[in-house]
């Protein structure tokens, strides 16, 4: 596949020391794991089934900020057996800048503030 033929609104960053995510959880707090994250989006493996077209509520934690951004399922596959564990692909409502341009931005915020992204 070439870059024209790209589909994908924003470049995908997949190692830590890219995204700077140390741990990712769906709402209410079941952990995930982070494969890989863009200003739009997010693909994850939980153990918790995820409906697409739902709405979710993702958090990431990097070492200076808290995120906490909604977003929709947009789909949701098995990814392994024994135990079961489920790939889902999440669109943010907004775009986060901070993984923009292929890697993460990140500022100096206080370990306790915390920056929220679409929630009311």
């Amino acid at each position: 596949m070439t870059r024209r033929d790209e589909r994908r609104a924003a470049p995908r960053q997949e190692r830590v020391d890219d995204h700077g995510v140390l741990t990712t959880r769906i709402a209410p707090g079941h952990q995930a794991r982070l494969i890989d994250v863009s200003a739009s989006g997010a693909l994850v493996d939980t153990t918790t089934r995820l409906l697409p077209g739902s709405t979710v509520e993702v958090r990431l934690t990097t070492r200076h900020r808290r995120i906490s951004v909604r977003g929709e399922v947009v789909r949701c596959t098995v990814a392994r057996l024994g135990p079961v564990v489920y790939r889902g692909a999440v669109r943010f409502e907004c775009r986060l800048p901070m993984f923009a341009g292929g890697q993460a931005i990140e500022q100096e915020l206080p370990v306790r503030e915390e920056v929220t992204h679409g929630l009311v």
